[in-house]
């Protein structure tokens, strides 16, 4: 149901005509740094500390953008602070969307070369029809996978299921 509502309050700000969305996204991302630290989330949830109080601690400096701040304010009023991370996270994908600029991970257990991530990218964005980048990470699986988590695009190549699908289809030629 949170989600529900995180998307509404980001479509209301990415149609917003005279914002700059990236602005937005920077200011609501630092807001949304803040529920990383366990003390501060349960200080700004604390329904011991009133609105007021709230309000000048998340306020107190100055925000960069005045749609972030009336943001804040209203979340503030509706007991809804607890949604600043997912609004944040779906600004983050509407503007991507909007761009049409995506990041994706590589996964493997060796580093892969420069040539051919700019391969995989390049090849990405002929079929997704935008803008990939990629960062990788390495990981203790043999294998490789791929994957763009906001276009819902998952490639992999596993060494142990390769195997096993060969070792199916012998079986299966007896």
């Amino acid at each position: 149901m949170s989600t529900v509502i995180a998307k509404k309050y980001a479509n209301i700000l990415m149609n917003i005509e005279s914002a700059d969305h990236d602005e937005i996204l920077t200011s609501l991302s630092a807001f949304s740094l803040l529920f990383t630290n366990k003390k501060i989330k349960e200080r700004i949830l604390s329904p011991i500390i009133s609105n007021s109080d709230k309000e000048s601690m998340l306020l107190g400096s100055e925000v960069s953008n005045q749609h972030v701040s009336n943001l804040i304010k209203l979340l503030i009023e509706k007991d809804g602070l607890e949604l600043i991370p997912l609004i944040a996270e779906e600004v983050r994908l509407a503007t991507a969307i909007k761009k049409s600029s995506f990041e994706g991970i590589i996964f493997s257990n060796s580093e892969v070369d420069s040539s051919t991530v700019a391969q995989i990218t390049e090849f990405i964005k002929t079929k997704v029809n935008a803008d990939v980048s990629f960062t990788q990470v390495k990981t203790e699986d043999v294998g490789f996978k791929i994957e763009v988590a906001d276009l819902g695009l998952e490639l992999s190549f596993s060494h142990q299921a390769m195997k096993q699908q060969l070792i199916n289809h012998i079986l299966k030629a007896i």
